[in-house]
């Protein structure tokens, strides 16, 4: 399904991020898999665990940051996987503050980034 794409995943160390990456690798052949997300620590832990996996990148950035979605499908992404802002809805009572800023606002920047790399 994934043989031979760039695939862009933000939100990329969470949880969902963290079953679709090392699942992707395992039975596709993509040609890379950038991960984006906010939280340094999380990319390092990620990045230690496939260390020596030359398809994988990691890079810092918002899923709200335009500006930085749109710098990183400008090379030659196809698709994007959204999963930034992804929680159990348990979390969501949790988190009921930042959830319309991540999970339905976050959305736009990434929509528009991918609909703008298909064009």
């Amino acid at each position: 399904m994934f043989d031979n794409a760039s695939i862009l995943v933000t939100g990329g160390t969470g949880s969902v991020g963290n079953a679709f990456v090392p699942m992707t690798l395992a039975k596709d052949s993509p040609k890379k898999i950038i991960v984006t997300s906010r939280d340094e620590m999380k990319q390092w832990e990620m990045a230690k665990r496939f260390q020596g996996e030359s398809r994988l990148r990691f890079f810092i950035g918002d899923v709200r940051d335009r500006y930085r979605l749109r710098s990183l499908t400008r090379i030659d992404i196809e698709p994007v996987a959204n999963w930034s802002g992804s929680r159990p809805s348990a979390r969501l009572c949790l988190c009921a503050a930042q959830m319309p800023s991540t999970d339905l606002n976050g959305c736009s920047p990434s929509s528009g980034s991918a609909l703008a790399c298909a064009h």
